[in-house]
C-alpha cells in the first residue's frame, strides 16, 4: 500500500510525521548497508591484491623458496585429483618458505572470506535496525493513542510506583515493557500482535515469505554459524540438503528491498490510523 498525494493531503503532512521519520531513519541505515557492500569489497580486494603481489615478489626473489612453494602447490593439485576431500597431506619445507607460504594462503583466505563476513554481519544489522524501527513506530502509536495500553498485561507494583515522579513516567515505563515483550517474540507472533492490536496484517505489506526467512536466516548466522537447524527448516519449509547458508550479494540486496517496502508500508498504515 502506498499513500497517494490526495490521501496525504487529506490526512495531513505525512512527510513531517513521526512515522515518516522512523521510516526515513531505517531507510538511511539500509542505504548505508547497500553502499558498504558495494564499496568495501573493492577496497578489500585492492588491499589483498597488493599484499599477495608483495609476497609473490618476495617468493620470486629467492629461487630455493620459490621451488619449494611451487612444488607444494603441484603436490596439492595432484593430491586433490585423487582425493577431493583430503584429511591430511604431509609436505616438508624450510621455515622461511613456510612463513611466506602461510602469509600467501592467509591473504587468499581473507580475501575470499571477508566479503562473506561483511554480508553476514550486514544482514544481522539489517534485522536489528528493522527491530529498532518497529520499536519506534510502536512507541509513537502508544503515545498517540494511550488507550491501546488498556488491554496490555503489564503491571507495576506499589514499590515501583513510588519511584515515579509523574503519571507520564508510569506510562512511559509501561510502554517500554510492552514493546520489549512484543519484540522479544518470533516474527510470526509479532505479526499476530499487530493484527490483534492494530488490525494491520504485516503479511500484506511485502513479500512475507521472503521477509520472514531473513529473520530466521539471521538467527542461524548469528547463533549457529549459518548451519541449517530444525527450527530454520520448520519455520521456512527448507528441504534442500545444503547444510550451511551464507548471504550472497543478490540475497542481501533483495532483503534490503523487501525490508524497505515493509517499513514504508507499515509507516503509512500506522499514520492513517494514528497520525492525525
Amino acid at each position: 500500500m502506498t499513500l497517494n498525494d490526495s490521501s496525504k493531503n487529506n490526512l495531513g503532512d505525512y512527510y513531517e510525521s513521526e512515522y515518516f521519520e522512523h521510516f526515513r531513519f531505517f531507510q538511511t541505515e539500509a542505504d548505508m548497508i547497500t553502499n558498504l557492500n558495494e564499496q568495501l569489497p573493492k577496497s578489500i580486494k585492492k588491499i589483498f591484491s597488493q599484499k599477495k603481489e608483495k609476497i609473490q615478489k618476495k617468493i620470486a626473489s629467492k629461487k630455493e623458496t620459490k621451488e619449494q612453494i611451487d612444488a607444494f602447490f603441484e603436490k596439492v593439485r595432484a593430491f586433490l585429483e585423487t582425493d577431493p576431500q583430503p584429511h591430511r597431506m604431509e609436505f616438508r619445507i624450510d621455515d622461511e618458505a613456510e612463513e611466506l607460504l602461510f602469509d600467501f594462503l592467509k591473504a587468499i583466505s581473507y580475501e575470499n572470506s571477508f566479503n562473506n563476513f561483511i554480508r553476514n554481519m550486514s544482514l544481522a544489522y539489517l534485522v536489528t535496525e528493522l527491530e529498532s524501527y518497529l520499536k519506534g513506530v510502536l512507541k509513537t502509536s502508544f503515545e498517540k493513542k494511550p488507550m491501546l495500553l488498556a488491554t496490555c498485561k503489564k503491571s507495576i507494583n506499589y514499590e515501583e510506583l513510588t519511584k515515579y515522579s509523574s503519571i507520564e513516567d508510569v506510562r512511559e515505563d509501561i510502554i517500554e515493557k510492552e514493546i520489549y515483550a512484543i519484540l522479544y517474540r518470533d516474527i510470526e507472533e509479532i505479526s499476530r500482535y499487530f493484527e490483534q492490536k492494530f488490525n494491520i496484517k504485516l503479511s500484506e505489506l511485502t513479500d512475507w515469505e521472503t521477509f520472514k526467512e531473513v529473520f530466521y536466516r539471521r538467527n542461524i548466522i548469528v547463533h549457529n554459524s549459518g548451519i541449517v537447524n530444525n527450527i530454520y527448516r520448520l519455520k521456512t519449509g527448507y528441504k534442500a540438503k545444503k547444510k550451511s547458508l551464507e548471504v550472497s550479494y543478490s540475497y542481501l540486496n533483495k532483503s534490503i528491498q523487501v525490508f524497505d517496502e515493509f517499513a514504508q508500508n507499515l509507516a503509512e498504515q500506522l499514520y492513517q490510523k494514528f497520525g492525525k
